[in-house]
């Protein structure tokens, strides 16, 4: 009697970690970001981001680019920034994968934090 359960367990086990994998979102990441060409499709350009345009990270930023990527789609992660330029058939013309700064403070000061060694 204790087979049947088990694998009846193990069946159930599978199918939340299968749903839970299918729920998750997407990781955007600078490796997906390279994968991006010129000539690309803007359907292209996501189907290989995994998302549309927008900030996917968690606290990080770009050093300020000023006017020179005016007009082009930004995708931000935690490790990278994408900037496409589309032309007026939705083709990628310029591709430019950035590097990007963390704003969350490392392991070392978060403990210095919680000891109270700094201010934060």
């Amino acid at each position: 009697m204790t087979l049947p359960r088990s694998a009846a367990v193990f069946v159930l086990a599978a199918i939340a970690i299968f749903f839970v994998w299918r729920c998750m979102p997407p990781q955007v990441n600078r490796a997906r970001f390279e994968r991006v060409t010129r000539g690309m499709s803007r359907e292209q350009v996501i189907a290989t981001v995994g998302v549309p345009p927008g900030d996917y990270s968690n606290g990080c930023f770009t050093a300020p680019h000023g006017a020179r990527y005016w007009g082009y789609k930004s995708w931000l992660s935690d490790d990278g920034q994408l900037l496409v330029r589309f032309d007026e058939l939705g083709r990628a013309t310029d591709v430019v994968v950035c590097n990007v700064f963390s704003l969350r403070p490392g392991f070392t000061e978060r403990v210095r934090c919680w000891l109270g060694l700094t201010e934060g």
